[in-house]
């Protein structure tokens, strides 16, 4: 549970500090006061993410050079949490006052699930919107996919760098060790991704009552095979030469929802798709507390477009939440034992 939290230059905030006291909490004021960017500073918290995918220069509040995020917290092993993040993009994360250098162990200190209207974008966005919701997720989840990604990105960039400095008509000696990483993380990433897409399909199924609903996973090597992708990188390498980038792998995967025959992002009314996408998040926090987890829920003001059923069914699953934090422009009477706090 969350008990305290300080921000400082972080977004609209020069300095606040909250201190909380219950497991559901309110924040209310006008719209535009800043209530999203305190869901999005204990956000950033647990997963050193902008859930708005906005860039550390972007979080910085304007005319100063860096942001402090520091938490108090009730876990097992971490109690505060401190944040220090440059606009340069350098940062320091200090867990319980000893500086941790791996951001990739910062990620389960505490475990929390966005519902924000920004969802709607996973079912009608573009790609990048749908592999960054899939990636996050699965790292989370999987703390292998993670470390697999990260060796996949590094040698996707060697490779790319070579392709710019005009080595692409050169011997397969300078492309092969990196195109065996390509290939190699990259058979293991298509796996879990196509894993995960039934598992979160067959999720939504049972909460929509609906077994129309699919997610159908779209990488682009139709072809696993280890070989396969080696060959076909080193065939395609003049081609990116010219482009001076490579131009296939997963990083041009997507994933495709469908109600019966009909893709969701061409074709679902604006309804289908904030209802179908609050599912999907729904289904990231009930995958969560299969795995033993008690995640923290910020509801960035959802519950209005929900008619009575929906609604109904989304407190519901937040009972197994560890806190929930709501967005609201004015309290809520039907949220029991909350916390209101105003902002100015």
């Amino acid at each position: 549970m969350l008990k305290k939290l300080y921000l400082r230059n972080f977004r609209n905030y020069d300095g606040r500090r909250f201190d909380f006291s219950a497991s559901r909490v309110q924040f209310c004021g006008a719209n535009g006061i800043g209530k999203t960017n305190i869901l999005e500073a204990i956000h950033y918290l647990s997963i050193l993410r902008s859930f708005k995918n906005a860039s550390p220069r972007e979080l910085v509040r304007n005319g100063y050079e860096s942001f402090v995020l520091m938490a108090q917290v009730e876990t097992d092993d971490v109690s505060r949490i401190n944040i220090e993040q440059l606009r340069s993009g350098e940062r320091k994360c200090f867990v319980n006052d000893i500086e941790e250098k791996r951001a990739s162990r910062l990620l389960h200190n505490f475990r929390s699930v966005v519902f924000a209207p920004e969802d709607r974008l996973i079912i009608s966005g573009t790609a990048a919107v749908r592999r960054r919701f899939f990636d996050i997720l699965i790292s989370l989840e999987n703390d292998a996919y993670l470390r697999d990604l990260q060796q996949y990105k590094h040698a996707l960039a060697q490779r790319n760098a070579l392709l710019k400095k005009g080595y692409g008509k050169q011997s397969d000696a300078i492309f092969a060790p990196f195109e065996e990483l390509l290939a190699f993380h990259g058979e293991r990433l298509m796996k879990e991704r196509c894993m995960f897409a039934e598992l979160l399909q067959n999720e939504v199924r049972k909460l929509a009552g609906n077994d129309d609903f699919r997610i159908k996973y779209h990488p682009d090597w139709k072809n696993s095979d280890l070989q396969f992708i080696r060959q076909s990188l080193a065939d395609n390498r003049q081609r990116d030469f010219i482009k001076t980038f490579t131009g296939e792998g997963i990083q041009s995967d997507d994933f495709d929802m469908y109600l019966g025959d009909f893709a969701m992002r061409n074709f679902a009314s604006s309804g289908q798709t904030r209802l179908y996408s609050l599912y999907l998040k729904m289904a990231e926090f009930n995958l969560s507390c299969a795995k033993g987890n008690k995640p923290i829920a910020l509801v960035d003001d959802v519950t209005g477009e929900l008619d009575m059923l929906n609604r109904k069914k989304f407190y519901a699953m937040l009972d197994r939440a560890e806190q929930v934090f709501f967005t609201f422009t004015e309290s809520q009477t039907d949220i029991a034992d909350s916390q209101l706090i105003m902002l100015p």
